[in-house]
């Protein structure tokens, strides 16, 4: 797990230092630079060292003809079966790392090797035979990776701040990704905050000629529907999620350096904590403690985190979390994230690795991705009752309920989840699907807007990409369409970004074993009413893991690795609101209305209306806007 930075185009070569500089906490152990003048290219790379500590896995690597060269961020973890291949063949490697085995995967295979590759990554490949750059990224966009298109070339990198240091502050905001990251709190597709910005899709190829992007593609080769000839019993496909985790968490515990977990005492990471523990009975696992309390209708974690530690006799570090620190922190959360996602779960993620860094731990497992592969949403449960009232009752009835959220008590957590299931059931299925995704509907997002920016604004874009992706899925079922959105799009666009970035910014690399191609071709063949139930998600999981961890974990009440927002937005940070989300700096601004910002926020104190998540997206994108653009008026 690292960092790295280049550009091909005509930028000034002392700037790659820099840059370097910015991701140093991506790569603390070494640090590296290769530049070709002629060919007007440069890479550099910070590097966190887990996999061969030596000076044998140091970047960007150079092929022995010079005519390659490689940096990678992230892990292979078939790279054994890799390695042995490449030397049947003749290939004869100085070290131990996986970059060595991906630089020459590529030397035989080229971009065939990509299939082959079971692991998180991203990667920037100098070609000097075909005077191209190419970028690459991982199936499930587990490791992010963003690119800068200008009149003087293309900049890439791990994070947007190195590509900053390059080009400088952004001039232009992309007004149509900011309206998605406040109807999502983050940004379905390769859009950015700043115009020209992109990401790189999961499983997709960026390859760069002549300093500009010459083609983009995709490398992917699955499906993510399940294969309907596929047919087993049901006691067989719980006993392939169970062999298949297990098998998945073993090959992700290769490593030189200690290897930890996330544990939250939900079943998911306690399941990763179980199986990893049978290879290491000494895991040391961290978990979260809210202090100050939890909003209403949420559930500690810590309770449970301590009840599967004893139970699995492994250590349990606990640290504490407030809102205290949430203020603190939060430019500086901003700041790492690259972009404004308004979700406070990152500053777990960043005070857990942390932590871990502390206790010399560099490696954690997660349980991300069980929800999103077994299902484990409350809209995947939303979606499975709204099938059987779609078919009970007529269009018309249908069209009276969705207007109820307006009559519901927003300050009440079971309401505000009737609302959420009652706001689109008039819609169509893949509409309704996506509505289950925002926090903030299209006609509110409206009714915040500056009018000039409401005036130009193009309000399918929000949608557009979720609805492109539905179309090529080959479903009718609607909770099988929310996973395929949910692996596309709200892992890689949310939970990877924030996952990655908070973790990086202490230094400490994470893995999700869930991920596994092949736990997740196993999860794709399931049948999809052994995922869900009428009233219960992830069965074929829970059935998986009886006997391993106790009924009482298997089968806890759902909640989410987040924090008490609601509560600390109406109290501990009505200062810090008022001081950004002001009259006057909401003006400069020029893209909210700020009259109706202000009725907003009186609207959630007094419990008119659910605005918290809103809120906090509006004061997240000022406070990138600060962080990132060079003029505080766009």
């Amino acid at each position: 797990m690292c960092g790295f930075v280049g550009f091909m185009g005509d930028f000034e070569l002392n700037r790659m230092h820099e840059a370097v500089q910015s991701i140093r906490h991506r790569g603390p152990d070494d640090i590296g630079h290769f530049s070709e003048e002629k060919n007007s290219i440069a890479l550099g790379f910070a590097r966190l060292a887990i996999q061969d500590l030596t000076q044998a896995g140091h970047q960007p690597m150079i092929s022995q003809d010079s005519k390659n060269v490689l940096v990678f961020n992230g892990e292979i973890y078939n790279v054994n079966s890799l390695r042995k291949g490449l030397q049947d063949l003749g290939y004869i490697f100085k070290g131990t790392s996986d970059t060595e085995v991906l630089l020459n995967m590529y030397i035989q295979y080229d971009l065939e090797m990509l299939p082959m590759l079971n692991g998180m990554f991203s990667f920037a490949i100098w070609d000097a035979s075909k005077k191209e750059i190419i970028l690459g990224q991982d199936a499930y966009g587990i490791k992010p990776l963003y690119y800068f298109q200008s009149k003087s070339g293309i900049v890439f990198g791990s994070e947007i701040k190195a590509i900053m240091s390059v080009t400088g502050k952004f001039n232009t905001l992309d007004h149509e990704a900011l309206l998605k990251y406040v109807t999502f709190l983050w940004c379905p597709g390769n859009s950015t905050p700043a115009q020209n910005l992109f990401k790189v899709n999961p499983g997709e190829l960026v390859i760069l000629s002549q300093n500009s992007v010459k083609a983009k593609q995709s490398w992917l080769e699955k499906s993510p529907i399940r294969n309907q000839t596929n047919k087993f019993s049901s006691k067989e496909y719980i006993c392939q999620v169970r062999d298949g985790l297990r098998t998945a968490v073993s090959r992700q515990l290769i490593s030189d350096v200690p290897v930890g977990a996330f544990l939250s005492g939900g079943l998911d990471s306690s399941a990763i904590v179980a199986f990893a523990k049978e290879k290491n009975p000494q895991l040391e696992c961290f978990t979260i403690e809210q202090i100050g309390g939890e909003d209403r209708g949420q559930v500690s974690d810590l309770y449970y985190a301590d009840k599967v530690s004893k139970y699995l006799n492994v250590p349990l570090n606990i640290v504490q979390v407030s809102s205290d620190q949430l203020i603190r922190n939060l430019e500086d959360m901003i700041w790492h994230l690259d972009e404004p996602l308004a979700d406070p779960a990152a500053l777990n993620v960043y005070h857990i690795s942390k932590l871990a860094k502390e206790a010399g731990i560099k490696v954690l497992l997660s349980g991300a991705g069980g929800d999103d592969l077994f299902t484990g949403y409350r809209r995947h449960a939303a979606l499975n009752l709204n099938s059987y009232i779609k078919f009970l009752l007529p269009q018309t009835i249908l069209n009276t309920l969705s207007k109820f959220p307006s009559y519901l008590n927003q300050d009440n957590a079971f309401t505000r989840k009737l609302s959420k299931i009652l706001h689109g059931i008039n819609l169509n299925d893949n509409a309704q699907i996506i509505d289950l995704f925002k926090w903030t509907s299209r006609e509110d997002l409206k009714n915040l807007l500056n009018p000039e920016i409401l005036a130009c604004s193009d309000f399918t874009s929000i949608e557009q990409p979720m609805h492109e992706y539905l179309s090529t899925i080959n479903a009718t079922n609607l909770v099988e369409k929310a996973l395929a959105l949910d692996k596309r799009f709200f892992l890689s666009d949310h939970n990877f970004t924030y996952t990655d970035k908070m973790s990086m910014a202490a230094s400490v690399e994470v893995r999700v074993p869930f991920l596994d191609n092949d736990l997740v071709q196993i999860a794709n063949n399931i049948p999809i009413h052994l995922k869900q139930t009428l009233f219960h998600g992830k069965w074929v999981l829970k059935k998986a893991m009886e006997g391993i961890l106790p009924n009482e974990i298997i089968y806890r009440p759902k909640t989410g690795f987040g924090a008490p927002l609601r509560r600390w937005i109406g109290e501990d940070l009505k200062p810090v609101i008022a001081d950004y989300l002001s009259h006057q700096n909401i003006k400069s601004r020029g893209i909210f209305d700020p009259i109706k910002v202000k009725n907003l926020i009186s609207d959630n104190d007094n419990g008119k209306i659910d605005g918290s998540y809103t809120i906090f997206s509006i004061l997240c994108i000022e406070i990138w806007c600060r962080k990132f653009l060079k003029s505080g008026l766009e």
